[in-house]
């Protein structure tokens, strides 16, 4: 099962700065290691949020718009309008082709910085014999730590 993360394929230093961030660097900052049209197929895209430093133009315009999308809810819409097919919106628990996504919340940072930031989620994925892997879109410290509580409360327990 081959998962691609927040797609951002635009090349190096195209793109602005991120807006009201210390960091003026163009991004990406660097190019990406491969050819996006070389054999690039994943089984599905799994998007955190719609940040275009997590999903940008150039990653909706190069995938085939029948690779399943799995985001979190209020971003199917946006993703659909790229001509999207298979969006498909996980609420809280979502199997995938024999994987288990659990969707966490997230929040990028505090107050109304944090307001104006939107939603993010991180993901648990979980299959049989396989390690447990968790995914954090973007988190402040405290939204981390709850992210991460409800990570490890949904990992399976190992025998001792």
């Amino acid at each position: 099962m081959y998962f691609l993360i927040d797609p951002m394929f635009s090349d190096a230093k195209v793109n602005l700065p991120i807006p009201n961030s210390t960091d003026d660097r163009r991004n990406p900052l660097v190019p990406l290691p491969f050819g996006i049209h070389d054999g690039f197929h994943p089984d599905a895209v799994l998007v955190t949020h719609m940040h275009r430093d997590h999903w940008d133009d150039a990653a909706a315009a190069s995938l085939s718009k029948s690779t399943p999308i799995l985001c979190q809810p209020d971003d199917n819409a946006t993703i659909a309008s790229f001509g999207f097919t298979s969006v498909t919106t996980i609420n809280e628990v979502l199997t995938f082709k024999g994987v288990t996504i659990v969707r966490t919340s997230g929040q990028h940072g505090t107050g109304d910085i944090g307001k104006k930031m939107g939603h993010v989620s991180g993901f648990v994925l979980k299959a049989d014999s396989q390690p447990t892997l968790y995914i954090e879109g973007i988190a402040d410290e405290q939204s981390l730590k709850e992210a991460l509580k409800q990570a490890i409360e949904l990992a399976p327990k190992r025998e001792q």
